[in-house]
């Protein structure tokens, strides 16, 4: 159970846990509109609100966010124009190592304390650069 100061602390934070706290949270209150539409006006109008309010943006945010994981945007991205993505990874104490290899060349190396995060932010990194250098890269 979600309760208030773990919901208002996570709206800070950029975990994975974080972010999938709040993505739960809106996708139950999404539910619970279309239910509340559901009973209040019947089947047909649900349908329609669905169809008309809650897939566009969707949708949208499907096709044109990268936040949702850009670790999968980089891989679907490289491996598209037939090259290969590695993430190594070591743990030395407390602090994980993260290095990204494409074609087996060494691109970047980060460290902190969390393996996904280091992974997401090698990746938004290198998407950024990708954007700025190749866009013909970039999936519309």
């Amino acid at each position: 159970i979600l309760t208030g100061s773990r919901v208002a602390q996570s709206e800070e934070e950029e975990t994975d846990a974080a972010i999938s706290m709040r993505q739960t949270i809106y996708a139950s209150a999404v539910e619970s509109l279309i239910g509340a539409v559901f009973l209040d006006q019947g089947m047909s109008r649900a349908m329609e609100f669905v169809n008309t309010r809650v897939l566009p943006v969707a949708i949208d945010l499907a096709t044109n966010s990268r936040n949702w994981d850009p670790v999968s945007e980089l891989q679907r991205r490289l491996t598209s124009q037939k090259r290969s993505v590695r993430y190594d990874r070591s743990k030395d104490e407390l602090v994980h190592d993260v290095t990204l290899y494409v074609d087996n060349k060494l691109i970047m190396r980060e460290t902190g304390a969390n393996f996904k995060d280091i992974q997401r932010s090698i990746a938004n990194h290198v998407l950024d650069v990708l954007e700025e250098t190749h866009p013909e890269l970039k999936f519309d």
